[in-house]
């Protein structure tokens, strides 16, 4: 009897998913995709396709803006900070300098060095989130190790952020060039940041810019991720708890600084 009850519980049992299955079910089944992925938890695969979708967004960004126009771009978003440390004037011989130096001829590594750490800079930030996340859910004694924690994070956060760099992507090559943001994902529209200037108002134009729609996505999956991590210790609700306290406090800070210096 005993062994046809474990016959039974190993039949019963999913095989393991693919990567392609999970790439699929993450988007369509997530709740049967972390399902897998808490039995088996592994993110490479993910983790190298996001750099993939990223580094393609940033080439083509670089190929059609113009250095200038990019170069002025960037200066435009430090505005509100050097205001309040520098005259109209000095902002002004600023912005000359930076876009004389944008229009003079760079190397290769120069030029792309930005792209090239690009993929370390998103493992860094993986390795964070995954510890921030990880002392939220201590709290709630749910059982998360750190590996769960990081493995569900890129999980979670990937596939909507591969979603919107391929649109930007598209966008990128849709629209005039003088009209691009100096930032792939800044090119799509998937928020209320549009109703407020950032220049004008940039403590306002930050909250808005947080209501988005895939920031809302990601949440729903990290929820779903790390109740599945839990071993059923958490549902999918209680999982968001701590995670939207996390958002929550993230756009205070952002609001925060930005009202200071407003």
């Amino acid at each position: 009897m005993e062994n046809n009850a474990t016959t039974g519980a190993v039949a019963q049992e999913a095989p393991p998913m693919s990567f392609f299955e999970r790439l699929i079910g993450v988007y369509f089944e997530p709740s049967k995709t972390f399902a897998d992925i808490s039995r088996k938890r592994s993110w490479f695969g993910i983790f190298l396709l996001f750099c993939i979708v990223n580094l393609a967004a940033g080439y083509a960004l670089q190929w059609r803006m113009d250095p200038a126009d990019a170069a002025l771009k960037g200066m435009a978003m430090s505005k509100p900070f050097l205001k309040k440390f520098l005259s109209p004037e000095a902002i002004a011989q600023q912005e000359e300098l930076v876009q004389k130096q944008a229009l003079q001829p760079r190397s290769f590594l120069r030029k792309y060095s930005g792209l090239l750490v690009a993929p370390v800079m998103i493992y860094l930030s993986y390795l964070l989130m995954a510890a921030i996340l990880l002392l939220a859910f201590i709290i709630t004694g749910a059982g998360i190790t750190f590996r769960k924690s990081f493995t569900t994070t890129i999980w979670a956060t990937a596939p909507p952020a591969i979603v919107v760099t391929l649109l930007s992507l598209l966008f990128i090559f849709l629209k005039n060039p003088a009209d691009l943001e100096i930032a792939p994902v800044y090119n799509v529209m998937s928020n209320l940041g549009m109703l407020a200037n950032f220049n004008t108002n940039p403590a306002l134009n930050s909250f808005l810019s947080s209501i988005d729609l895939f920031s809302i996505w990601t949440v729903i999956l990290l929820s779903i991720g790390f109740a599945a991590m839990s071993e059923k210790k958490l549902t999918p609700a209680k999982a968001a708890v701590p995670i939207v306290c996390l958002w929550v406090v993230w756009v205070l800070v952002k609001v925060g600084f930005w009202s200071l210096l407003g």
